[in-house]
């Protein structure tokens, strides 16, 4: 599995991962399954309702989780992964993120630095029983989608 997305959504997902610092942002990647390849259309960003220590753990706000499910029933599209940020952390996945993650879902990591940079890194979780696995991101030009 890859990941696909436009210049245009992975930097929508930077400026959410910015403007949420310290804490961790969170949003889930609306799109379709094509040719093993999850080809994300458009992201919803959400709350970060996590209890604890927000900067270091997320938990996307329920209500936006169904809002989301709803609103991709409406047409073709549908939720194909969840991005967060660490934001003073690597782009490796946490034992939590790991343990939480969705079967068959794409995953975004983006490692906020000190220069208001970002590494991404994209994931996925194959089955129940498979590994969680790093998995390549596909940077489309947005020209390209038209």
């Amino acid at each position: 599995m890859k990941l696909q997305l436009s210049e245009n959504l992975l930097d929508q997902m930077k400026r959410h991962a910015l403007a949420s610092g310290p804490h961790e942002c969170c949003g889930i990647l609306i799109g379709r399954r094509l040719n093993r390849a999850n080809h994300v259309t458009r992201i919803e960003p959400a709350e970060n309702i996590a209890e604890g220590d927000p900067a270091r753990s997320y938990q996307i706000d329920w209500q936006a989780l169904f809002g989301a499910v709803r609103r991709a029933r409406i047409g073709a599209d549908g939720i194909v992964g969840f991005y967060h940020s660490h934001p003073n952390g690597s782009a490796q996945p946490s034992v939590r993120d790991i343990d939480l993650a969705w079967p068959d879902c794409a995953y975004v990591i983006l490692a906020m630095t000190a220069d208001r940079s970002a590494e991404v890194t994209g994931w996925c979780k194959g089955g129940a029983t498979q590994p969680f696995r790093q998995i390549p991101i596909e940077v489309i030009a947005d020209r390209c989608l038209a």
